[in-house]
């Protein structure tokens, strides 16, 4: 990565700045939130982690956004229209809407580059965006999520160029997007960092670095990008030429690289840091403390997964006889814990409303010795193997739980199955898991974005972050029949197929509902969240 020109000792010393300034109401504040790592890069179209996510959703502005009662409603657009038969969009944007091209910008290119620049946000800007979306080449995780649009599958094969897309500008500020099937998801999908505009002519400026550093970044949200720090932080500070200015209460929001998860809850009790996501363990030391507001989403679940893609666990047979020989009521703590109700999360849409309330709860795999020895005893005779050798992988903190389903598994298959288990951190088993590294594991599972289409995409032979490594060419076909939907009750039923299928197919076994939690610190409000509490927006954060 080109190497940023701010020192260290800078970004150091902005966590301690008191800015002039601040008013009695809490505003005027900078706002300190962690992230896991420093980002590689902050171009939306290909943004790779959630750190890198909520800092664009706070520097960029799309179309559409969350309010803080969750409902989808309007950002870089004034309104929209649908027309009758749902395929076509017709946006309406703001004319107030303006780039901001920043001092460091200026200074590399030179003051003179950007004489003529029209620094209007305009249709032909989201044009290009979803373009770049829709491009192979681009080589972004969430093309998935737009292709419902017209022409994009072809667009993405190579089979149609990227102009051919259903998407124009009808005028400058009259954006139309055509999709191939009504999608009731649709909306939520303009709500992710990946939708939000980019502006062709500084994209092609900088030449291959578009938003590698604060030099080759322009904004046109609440916050712009003034420092980055290696190693450090990232300095999002408030952008005085957004169409609400007025309403952007923080001066700053200070985005503190740190993986260190086990110290952000004290951190938030002393105030280091102004709102952060903590662990379990950690909300049950807050909950108690004055002052102290925590948030939760019901947006993950513990889950066994299997690693589809492995030499042995590619069987199907071998995954269901592991599957239906777990007894997941060990794994139900007192206290409250709740069986997971499927792979999707309870937070996730579908269409205007929650999945779970409009579509029948699936039959998950049930305990069963007998069933489970005799799909074991198939898989055995399949591959010819006298014994079979499995790792499981986890964290500390279930190693015990993992270890007794160990014995219930030696018990069922005796001498014929041999067990280990290897125990990692929480951030080096995530990563394992992402890269495919791993037999089979026991770890919280949740999923980029908030709609059960979204989530269920995951596991096709596309999906970008198919953890599980599962392909099915039954289940790309059931993806693609949920794609062109014509209409809301053929989409919902589905829906619920393709989570049923996974679940027949012990892609993954869901164990017991968690939570995603968020601790703000005393006197501060105004945060918004998206409805699974993935995105996080400082637009209006006070702190008093």
């Amino acid at each position: 990565m080109i190497k940023r020109i701010f020192s260290v000792l800078l970004a150091v010393l902005m966590i301690a700045v008191v800015f002039s300034g601040c008013s009695s109401d809490g505003s005027g504040e900078q706002i300190v939130f962690p992230i896991d790592n420093e980002p590689k890069y902050l171009d939306p179209q290909i943004v790779s982690d959630n750190g890198a996510a909520n800092i664009i959703q706070n520097c960029f502005e799309g179309l559409l956004t969350y309010d803080e009662n969750g409902k989808i409603v309007p950002a870089g657009c004034e309104s929209y229209e649908v027309s009758i038969n749902r395929l076509e969009y017709t946006f309406k944007l703001r004319k107030d809407a303006k780039w901001l091209v920043t001092r460091a910008a200026k200074a590399l290119f030179g003051e003179g580059e950007f004489e003529n620049f029209d620094t209007s946000v305009k249709a032909a800007d989201y044009v290009f965006a979803f373009r770049r979306l829709a491009d192979s080449d681009t080589g972004s995780e969430y093309s998935g999520l737009i292709m419902n649009i017209k022409n994009a599958k072809k667009v993405y094969q190579k089979k149609l160029l990227p102009q051919e897309l259903g998407v124009r500008a009808e005028d400058d500020y009259t954006l139309v997007i055509e999709l191939e099937a009504p999608d009731a998801d649709f909306p939520a999908v303009l709500t992710y960092p990946a939708c939000v505009p980019c502006n062709e002519t500084f994209f092609e400026m900088t030449k291959g670095r578009y938003c590698l550093t604060t030099s080759y970044i322009i904004s046109n949200g609440p916050f712009y990008i003034s420092n980055w720090a290696d190693g450090t932080a990232i300095t999002a500070r408030k952008n005085d030429e957004y169409h609400s200015a007025s309403q952007v209460m923080p001066s700053s929001v200070y985005f503190s690289f740190n993986n260190q998860k086990e110290t952000r809850g004290d951190k938030v009790e002393n105030g280091t840091y102004e709102v952060s996501p903590v662990s379990g363990s950690q909300v049950k030391k807050l909950r108690n403390k004055k002052g102290i507001t925590i948030c939760e989403f019901d947006n993950s679940c513990y889950s066994f997964l299997f690693n589809c893609s492995d030499d042995l666990l590619k069987s199907k047979n071998l995954r269901l006889s592991l599957a239906s020989s777990l007894e997941k009521s060990q794994f139900l703590k007192e206290g409250g814990t709740k069986e997971a109700d499927g792979i999707v999360p309870d937070t996730c849409v579908a269409g205007a409303a929650a999945y779970r309330k409009r579509v029948a709860l699936p039959e998950q795999i049930k305990a069963d010795e007998i069933y489970a020895k005799k799909c074991f005893d198939a898989f055995r005779n399949d591959v010819q193997a006298d014994t079979v050798e499995l790792k499981i992988l986890c964290d500390a903190e279930n190693e015990m739980n993992v270890r007794k389903v160990m014995q219930k598994w030696q018990q069922v298959f005796g001498v014929k199955c041999s067990l280990a288990v290897e125990v990692v951190d929480e951030i080096a088993l995530n990563s394992r898991i992402e890269a495919g590294d791993y037999q089979l594991a026991f770890a919280d599972v949740s999923f980029y974005g908030d709609t059960a289409l979204n989530v269920l995409c995951t596991f096709s032979s596309t999906g970008k972050r198919n953890f599980s490594r599962f392909s099915s060419k039954e289940y790309d076909a059931l993806i693609e029949k949920l794609r062109a939907a014509e209409n809301e009750r053929d989409f919902l039923l589905l829906l619920k197929d393709c989570e049923q299928f996974l679940l027949d197919n012990a892609v993954m076994v869901p164990i017991y509902k968690s939570k995603g939690c968020f601790a703000l610190a005393k006197g501060v409000s105004g945060v918004v969240f998206s409805p699974g509490g993935e995105y996080v927006s400082f637009k209006a954060a006070l702190k008093k």
